[in-house]
């Protein structure tokens, strides 16, 4: 089963690379070097991020346990959402100094931490520039925009009443380490804030910052709502309509786009093979160890 589920990840990246189209993709590449950088550090903010969390919670002592968050992120991305959460229950599973009943419950309540803290932003950012009519222009070409805000901003009023009023009952792990965790997703939700709006700006230096700021609190609205299909391509889809207020073309706007979604599926690809062949290096190692006889 583990192999299966290797090799369908594996068809699956390549499938989703292969429909993208290197041709466009390689004539939109960016010319500076930071971009790449920026890339790259956005990638890892999420797995530095629940390695730290887990670090914390589990006591994780060897530092190749950061593997299986790189993994996380992939199944997460690539294949279905909160499965990379059931990979991580089963990996922990095989570590017999946690008690049956932590290893769900703080899964469960590092999700609802996470999702309390990217709706807190949402709503925050949201709020700002409705406010300073920002948000106003883009509710004339794109209408469905106001459709996700509103869905978006339910779930995130419901989820904040429901943790703040039966806490002691839905959050199994002490006050303390609730303060820890959230501290921890709000560093790590602001960081990747920052970089994305960053990347973007080194992609298409011509398009003004606030613009940057408004697009990336809508794609925090789109992914604030369970279960929404292709919420890349709906991203896109918003993007290229209000693509007359970037102030660049629509070749190069759906290129750049289209250029850091294929780097992403690049790197989970990447990701999980060099997880994958770490993972399975590891465990020989050990079966190997296991089998020296003992002095």
């Amino acid at each position: 089963m583990r192999i299966a589920i290797v090799f369908a990840v594996l068809g699956l990246l390549a499938k989703r690379i292969g429909d993208i189209g290197w041709p466009e993709i390689a004539r939109n590449l960016p010319g500076s070097a930071a971009f790449f950088v920026i890339f790259a550090l956005h990638y890892f903010v999420q797995p530095i991020g629940e390695y730290i969390i887990y670090r914390y919670l589990w006591s994780l002592k060897r530092r190749s346990d950061f593997t299986i968050f790189m993994r996380k992120r992939v199944f997460n991305a690539a294949v279905v959402a909160y499965s990379g959460e059931a990979m991580l229950y089963l990996w922990a599973q095989a570590k017999p100094e946690l008690k049956p009943y932590r290893k769900l419950s703080n899964i469960k309540d590092n999700l609802i931490l996470s999702a309390l803290v990217s709706n807190g932003l949402t709503v925050i950012m949201v709020l700002f520039f409705m406010m300073t009519s920002q948000m106003e222009r883009f509710f004339h070409v794109a209408p469905d925009v106001q459709l996700y805000i509103v869905v978006a901003a339910i779930i995130a009023i419901l989820l904040t009443v429901t943790v703040i009023r039966f806490r002691s009952t839905i959050l199994e792990i002490s006050a303390k380490q609730t303060r820890t965790i959230f501290g921890v997703h709000s560093i790590r939700i602001l960081i990747a804030f920052a970089l994305q709006v960053a990347m973007w700006a080194t992609a298409l230096p011509m398009v003004p910052l606030e613009t940057w700021l408004v697009l990336v609190t809508l794609q925090l609205v789109l992914t604030r709502i369970p279960f929404l299909p292709n919420q890349d391509l709906i991203f896109l889809g918003l993007v290229l309509s209000i693509s007359s207020f970037l102030e660049a073309s629509d070749q190069a706007v759906a290129g750049a786009f289209l250029m850091i979604g294929a780097l992403t599926q690049v790197s989970h690809l990447f990701s999980f093979l060099a997880t994958t062949f770490a993972g399975a290096r590891l465990d020989t190692f050990r079966a190997l160890s296991a089998q020296q006889p003992t002095r």
